[in-house]
């Protein structure tokens, strides 16, 4: 289609591809009015949502004193929703607007589970995303989920974020 060359990375048809731009829109207009970040982000709406990440990291790196390369984003799974969210993050942003394949987020138990069937891709709650340094990052029981703008892998790839699993962690690797 003509339209999508010029778009940004979308596997959707046009008619849902733009009620997405009105939403993306909507987001940058919350953005300018107060000149700060929403309580809660959708970074599915984002053109470039890396760069809302590396801002993360950095504005981490410079309130801390901690040098920008020894620095990896760190993820809390809420149990909230967007709508249940009362206040901004303290440290890094809330973001929504992620979902799993292959697995589900088990809220009782803050770990990836096995998906349940039917739910092909399920949505995330709420994350708190913020920075630290590698060394104080403890790995175990996470696994490095790697984070896609849509379905199609490859060019579409945002950043690996760490979410608590009891399985082991290879379990929820393809292939």
């Amino acid at each position: 289609e003509s339209w999508s060359g010029v778009a940004y990375m979308s596997m959707r048809p046009l008619t849902s591809w733009y009620q997405n731009l009105l939403e993306r829109n909507q987001q940058l207009l919350d953005f300018a009015v107060e000149l700060m970040a929403p309580k809660v982000v959708g970074i599915n709406l984002f053109f470039n949502p890396n760069a809302f990440l590396t801002a993360i990291t950095q504005t981490m790196a410079m309130q801390h004193g901690y040098d920008l390369d020894q620095m990896t984003l760190t993820t809390e799974v809420t149990k909230k929703w967007p709508d249940q969210v009362d206040a901004a993050a303290r440290e890094g942003s809330h973001v929504f607007g992620t979902y799993m394949e292959g697995a589900r987020w088990d809220m009782s138990q803050s770990s990836i589970d096995d998906s349940r069937m039917k739910d092909l891709y399920p949505r995330m709650p709420v994350m708190t995303i913020r920075a630290l340094p590698i060394s104080k990052v403890d790995y175990k029981d996470l696994y490095a989920c790697p984070v896609y703008k849509t379905q199609e892998r490859g060019a579409g790839y945002v950043a690996t974020l760490h979410l608590k699993t009891k399985a082991i962690a290879r379990k929820w690797v393809i292939g």
